[in-house]
């Protein structure tokens, strides 16, 4: 039997409201496998429908509690999925109303009781007829339900002094589509004419980025992104221009520090090490050390290098990877050796919700200060173990006070020693339209289609 692509939206809804912490990702491929090569299938619709739907899901809950008969409560799993793709096409998609109605009620009689489907007909041409009454009163509605966002998280965004007045910028990025950057790998002349070629083959749109000669921005994009000719062959590599900064960052304390060693202490995927070493200069001599306490995603950094290293001959540097837990010492430091570590700590991720928004359905306050507590257990054991005169570069894609200033204010009061360096860099300015420079470090503020949220320090031992 061939799937619909509806069908096949409905299964990845269904098995994704029924996980304790749901993976869109893990679910959309385990859904989709069987039929990827059935070319009757859209599969970026298919994706970014059940992610609009995911990141929705507050709002759908809300008009079907004041739209509805029926209390939501009531309505049994798979009679609220559908519901919610009837909603979603109606107000948010260019779908025709009477093909959201009738594909949506056809699909309840496959799915539902006789019962529901003739109140879903129902329910559904109500919301049709009030479409522009419902939308005109969203913008009335309290911050949660218009943007679809857990209560407890929109208080810790507020009760951020650097955070409350980009608030609605905040919230706006996070419901938003997620945006996509391509970085050229070797970031020269050549590699990046040849990533160009292989977009404008694959039919994408795409414009290069403000401040960063090698990353451009996808306005538009066919394919699903890791299918691109470019990622397959090699040229370029998915990364936020959030996550270049930061790669950026560390290759000129590479540089500027006459650094004989890297040690990044939670490297997977690996894209900042390919950032930060492959533009060197051959005769660069750096010795890279990776570790992750995930195997899975440690053999996945191995390929990575593979594919954007080693297999276009521009790698002679040393690259290491161990399977280790950074909270105990895992290397052995060589005396007289110069030393940079990086840390990009497990977190939140409330600066990437518009990539991943099934974020939104397990959010719980409490794992903030228990994401902190891990954050600090990981740079303390780094600060340690790194001899005088190293560099130690933090960073988290989160914006929540407690797992960015708060951990850099928790371990300078610790260690008297470190010392935290201001990022001087006249062109943040350029790459970035939402940010916080302090004392502390650098807080990148997620704006819409621009970048996502982002935090790094450096420090100083």
């Amino acid at each position: 039997m061939i799937k619909s692509s509806r069908i096949l939206i409905f299964e990845i809804l269904d098995n994704l409201l029924i996980q304790q912490r749901p993976d869109i990702k893990k679910t959309f491929g385990q859904v989709v496998d069987s039929v990827k090569h059935d070319t009757g299938i859209n599969i970026n619709y298919i994706r970014n429908m059940v992610s609009d739907i995911i990141r929705k899901k507050i709002y759908l809950d809300f008009i079907i509690s004041n739209y509805s008969r029926v209390s939501l409560g009531k309505l049994k799993r798979k009679e609220k999925i559908i519901l919610y793709a009837g909603i979603y096409e109606l107000l948010f998609s260019s779908a025709p109303p009477y093909a959201a109605v009738n594909e949506n009620v056809r699909l309840a009689k496959l799915k539902c009781s006789r019962y529901f489907i003739k109140f879903v007909n129902s329910f559904l041409r109500k919301i049709s007829a009030m479409k522009n009454e419902i939308l005109a009163e969203k913008k009335t509605l309290p911050d949660p339900i218009k943007y679809s966002t857990p209560e407890d998280l929109i208080k810790i965004l507020r009760s951020s002094k650097y955070l409350k007045d980009h608030l609605v910028s905040i919230l706006q990025s996070s419901q938003s589509p997620p945006h996509y950057f391509i970085s050229a790998v070797n970031q020269n002349d050549k590699e990046i004419e040849q990533l160009k070629n292989f977009l404008i083959e694959d039919g994408a749109e795409f414009e290069k980025c403000d401040g960063f000669h090698y990353l451009f921005f996808l306005n538009s994009c066919l394919k699903p992104i890791h299918a691109l000719k470019a990622v397959i062959n090699g040229a370029g590599y998915i990364q936020d221009k959030s996550s270049a900064y930061c790669a950026e960052l560390i290759r000129d304390e590479i540089i500027y520090e006459k650094a004989d060693f890297l040690y990044d202490c939670c490297c997977a995927p690996g894209t900042k090490i390919i950032g930060a070493i492959n533009p060197l200069s051959f005769d660069k001599k750096i010795s890279v050390i990776g570790a992750d306490i995930n195997f899975k995603r440690l053999l996945l950094t191995r390929g990575n290098f593979k594919i954007l290293t080693e297999q276009k001959n521009t790698y002679k540097k040393k690259i290491m990877l161990i399977c280790a837990d950074s909270e105990k010492p895992v290397i052995k430091i060589k005396t007289g050796k110069k030393y940079i570590f990086c840390l990009d700590a497990p977190c939140s991720g409330i600066g990437i919700i518009s990539k991943y928004p099934e974020k939104l359905l397990y959010f719980n306050p409490a794992t903030i200060d228990i994401l902190a507590e891990k954050q600090y257990s990981l740079l303390k054991n780094i600060v340690s173990l790194a001899p005088k005169d190293s560099t130690i570069i933090y960073s988290v894609c989160s914006i929540t006070q407690q797992e960015t200033f708060g951990v850099i204010e928790r371990i300078l009061n610790d260690f008297p020693e470190l010392k935290c360096k201001k990022i001087d860099d006249n062109s943040i300015s350029v790459k970035f339209e939402n940010y916080i420079q302090t004392d502390k470090g650098l807080l990148i503020i997620q704006k819409l289609n621009k970048n996502d949220g982002f935090f790094i320090a450096k420090l100083k031992k």
